[in-house]
């Protein structure tokens, strides 16, 4: 399929899938070739979901997600391979738990509460591909695959204990409260 123009997608909640395979679901927003040049480099217009840019080169194809009715709205769980990839470093998801995006927040939330009973081995997507952390030059991927071990965890308290100050929405502070209940047992 042959993606003419992305703006059409701006403020829509979507599914990426990537030229390598990876799938996204999120609540994008379309920025231009010319914004891109200037901000990323690329001159070619994309979207972003989150902190992750999405170049049209590198989607294969897009779809508009519509509520199903199910217990995640529009998306196809708690949390997808948005939130692993964010979760496993601590910048990223320390910016995206400041987001003015509810649902991307709280997904996010719902990702660290589950990695927290994940134990110490590697994570994987549900394509059944490891995460990598994401220590390499430009916040791209190292050759590590990601692990939520005690240091990891320990990181994520701190960044949650500070974030949760913030949150108003009743059910994000909830979310995010259980993680910190969790470090104090």
């Amino acid at each position: 399929m042959k993606i003419r123009s992305l703006k059409r997608f701006d403020g829509k909640c979507v599914r990426i899938t990537e030229v390598g395979g990876d799938v996204f679901e999120g609540n994008c927003d379309h920025f231009s070739a010319e914004f891109s040049a200037h901000e990323y480099g690329p001159d070619e217009e994309g979207l972003k979901l989150g902190n992750y840019l999405f170049h049209k080169y590198s989607i294969a194809r897009i779809e508009v997600l519509k509520d199903r009715g199910g217990p995640w709205g529009k998306f196809s769980g708690p949390y997808g391979t948005l939130e692993l990839e964010t979760a496993s470093d601590a910048d990223l998801y320390e910016d995206m738990l400041d987001s003015e995006d509810n649902e991307h927040v709280l997904r996010l939330l719902r990702c660290l509460n589950a990695l927290f009973e994940h134990g110490d081995r590697p994570v994987f997507k549900s394509e059944g591909r490891l995460v990598y952390k994401k220590n390499g030059p430009n916040g791209s991927d190292s050759d590590e695959p990601f692990v939520p071990d005690a240091a990891w965890r320990a990181e994520a308290i701190d960044v949650v204990r500070k974030a949760i100050k913030y949150m108003d929405d009743p059910e994000i502070r909830a979310e995010a409260e259980k993680i910190v209940k969790r470090a104090e047992e």
